[in-house]
């Protein structure tokens, strides 16, 4: 085959999710041809797709040297925008690269490479807001924020389009380094600017968590003590996606998820995974962890300090008296990871009796159910990937296709020893919550209730991540989709009612990809012929190929 032929074979194994063997033979077709540009630009994205930027580095600069050739220098005049992307690709791959690109010759890191790349990308395309965030991104990182607000405030002006206009990214950056300098009122003006695109519609403060919290705080407040409420808001914020990004689980494992055959026959007739609210938790320590932990900290804080001691208890303090109609803005999917990663076990995670007779029930009989496993391909490998709408599921662009993911957290087991960092941003979530409480103890009942929502709203983005020691054996990651306010129909038009739970509950779905490949049947699933022949027509009907087992775990008659 020539090189060609082997380009062509890598198109069909990306356009069919396949990787591995997508680089195999764009690898061949180099090989093959040397200056093969398509074969390093498509080599290059699949790299960065798969979290491998270092080699991606490689093959872009590639391809910038081959339009710098005399044979393909016409095409980069003609096609200025076509080096300006290729510079910007590079310039993510730079800022998420994990090694090190500074040496005893070059004192440069990874950020002024990628800002090195932003700014050819802008002159090439100055027209690209996108490549001005960026930018701001890896100038917060050097510490140059005046550098970063001026991107963002042009990166601002050249978004097109109301939805495009209002980017999370953007407004992440800019409070960013409005934070560092001090500038808390600079950076709840710049919210505030969006409130007549709000007013026209709504659900564009959904796009962005600081847009939202900055639509929450009253205009009743004056300036300065607006400016204070943003502020410690904004820090309460921070506290709390840095700690999702440390309990973000970025390793490729297949997972199991245990239910009952009811569940295992719905979503094996084309219905989606469903991820119910959080509110409907088996367990009623589900999110009372992460309350002791904050009250612990507060507690010490204030033996420490010899302050006056005070009854402190957040379920009182922000969750009670909320109005009736308040629903987490969580909805929760909780899976088994694969034990084969961490602890050296060979995939037990998938037929374990205690798992069996804890999750893998049916119509309440233990080990009765089903333990589904679902493929590591169904979950992004980086969480910057959920960057957008908060009332959308996770986004992520793959050769041109807008494909949905979802993104998997670790649980942090009570009084684990080995994370200092986290423990100091959770002493940062209860510092603030003591600030906010001051605030909010001063204001009118209809102010303190917008308030105490939002902090309720804040905290259950995390606070069922956290569970006691004992069920650490459990080795269970979750996914956690947020759905946030009551006002906002798009988010509402994918919250559905299961009518046929009692009472009814809410619940909203998976994207469609999310598909399980293989299912294993408990041992006291009755009936596994049938369902391994019923399941054989199934995929047929659906051209898919899961596989079916029987558990290998002797428990009683089966």
């Amino acid at each position: 085959m020539n090189a060609k032929g082997y380009f062509h074979l890598a198109g069909f194994f990306r356009m069919n999710n396949k990787y591995d063997d997508a680089i195999k033979n764009y690898t061949e077709a180099i090989k093959l041809d040397h200056e093969y540009l398509y074969a390093y630009l498509g080599r290059a994205d699949i790299y960065c797709w798969k979290g491998l930027y270092c080699p991606a580095i490689k093959d872009y600069t590639k391809v910038i040297e081959l339009l710098s050739t005399p044979k393909l220098e016409i095409k980069l005049r003609s096609e200025p925008a076509f080096l300006s992307n290729i510079h910007f690709q590079r310039g993510i791959a730079y800022v998420n690269c994990k090694e090190n690109h500074s040496n005893a010759h070059n004192k440069k890191d990874k950020y002024d490479y990628a800002i090195e790349d932003y700014t050819k990308a802008i002159e090439l395309g100055p027209t690209s807001g996108e490549a001005y965030s960026k930018r701001a991104f890896a100038y917060n990182q050097k510490g140059e924020y005046d550098q970063a607000i001026a991107d963002c405030r042009e990166a601002i002006k050249l978004k097109h389009g109301i939805a495009e206009k209002h980017d999370n990214e953007i407004y992440d950056n800019l409070c960013f380094a409005y934070d560092k300098k001090g500038k808390h009122k600079d950076a709840f003006d710049a919210l505030n600017a969006l409130n007549e695109a709000i007013e026209q519609n709504p659900n564009l403060k959904f796009i962005s968590p600081l847009i939202y919290i900055a639509a929450q705080i009253p205009e009743v407040f004056g300036v300065e003590k607006t400016t204070l409420t943003f502020k410690v808001y904004y820090k309460l914020y921070m506290a709390v996606h840095e700690i999702q990004n440390d309990l973000f689980c970025a390793e490729k494992l297949e997972l199991a998820h245990y239910t009952s055959l009811h569940v295992f026959k719905a979503i094996s007739k084309e219905e989606c995974f469903r991820l119910y609210n959080a509110k409907y938790m088996n367990d009623p320590e589900e999110g009372q962890v992460f309350f002791k932990i904050i009250e612990e900290i507060i507690k010490k804080d204030e033996e420490d300090k010899k302050t006056k001691k005070e009854d402190w208890k957040i379920e009182d303090r922000f969750y009670k008296d909320q109005e009736q109609s308040y629903r987490s803005p969580a909805y929760i999917g909780s899976f088994v990871r694969d034990k084969e990663d961490t602890q050296g076990r060979n995939e037990e995670y998938k037929d374990e009796l205690f798992l069996w007779r804890t999750y893998g029930k049916h119509d309440n009989e233990e080990a009765a159910g089903a333990c589904l496993i679902f493929n590591k391909k169904c979950f992004v490998e980086n969480r910057k990937h959920q960057i957008g709408a908060m009332n959308e599921l996770l986004s992520y662009s793959s050769d041109g296709h807008i494909q949905e993911f979802l993104a998997l957290y670790k649980i942090y087991y009570r009084d684990q020893d080995n994370n200092n960092d986290l423990k100091n941003k959770l002493k940062e979530v209860a510092s603030q919550l003591k600030n906010i409480h001051e605030i909010i103890n001063k204001e009118e009942e209809k102010t303190k209730n917008t308030l105490k929502r939002l902090v309720c709203e804040l905290l259950d983005s995390i606070r069922f991540l956290f569970k006691e020691r004992h069920y650490r054996e459990e080795n269970e990651v979750r996914v956690i989709q947020l759905r946030y306010g009551e006002e906002n129909k798009s988010a509402e038009s994918v919250i559905k009612v299961d009518m046929d739970t009692i009472p009814p509950r809410f619940y909203c779905e998976a994207p469609d990809n999310f598909r399980f490949n293989e299912v294993i049947l408990g041992p006291r699933a009755a009936h596994f012929q049938e369902w391994k022949q019923w399941l054989t027509e199934q995929n047929k009907e659906q051209n898919r190929n899961i596989r079916i087992e029987r558990s290998q775990i002797k428990y009683g008659k089966s």
